[in-house]
């Protein structure tokens, strides 16, 4: 027990020193050199509008949570191209657009998932005037080690997936 006093009279003392004499944390440390952040002025804005190919045999509904409640849900038919707004957006350096996106599943039941894009990663230093976003909704199926087929929604970016939707029940 008084081995235990000791060490924690110590510590106390250690601590105490530390603090009298003046120690700070390490400093943060320095941004490597050859990263440059871009500095974006908050009042650049631009006009988004987002077109979608459904290429599935199903419809999508398509919400852009940005509009708030005055947001219509958007039906993007089977085979054919739907265009989501055209709303003005800031774009700061972490704008993040999201959308709800709703498609039936193999039981007639209503799937949503939300996908979130980054706007500045898409428009990089060219902040002003009209954007497009392009998505493409596809069906996919994969064949499981039992079997049975499994049956999804992939929504695609350029060339990869940012949204992938299970159909199967």
């Amino acid at each position: 027990m008084a081995k235990a006093l000791f060490i924690f009279a110590v510590l106390l003392l250690a601590a105490a020193a530390t603090i009298d004499a003046g120690v700070s944390p390490a400093p943060a440390p320095a941004p490597k050199p050859g990263v440059v952040l871009p500095k974006v002025p908050a009042t650049k804005s631009a006009l988004v509008k987002v077109l979608i190919l459904n290429k599935s045999s199903k419809d999508l509904v398509i919400k852009v949570k940005e509009l708030g409640p005055k947001a219509k849900a958007i039906v993007a038919k089977a085979d054919k191209w739907t265009g989501v707004g055209e709303f003005k957006v800031s774009l700061t350096l972490n704008h993040i657009l999201h959308l709800t996106v709703s498609v039936k599943n193999e039981k007639n039941m209503l799937v949503t998932k939300e996908l979130a894009l980054n706007l500045f990663n898409r428009v990089k230093r060219d902040l002003e005037g009209k954007k497009f976003v392009v998505l493409k909704a596809v069906e996919d199926r994969k064949k499981l080690a039992n079997g049975k087929v499994k049956k999804f929604l992939s929504i695609w970016l350029d060339a990869k997936i940012v949204l992938s939707i299970n159909l199967s029940v």
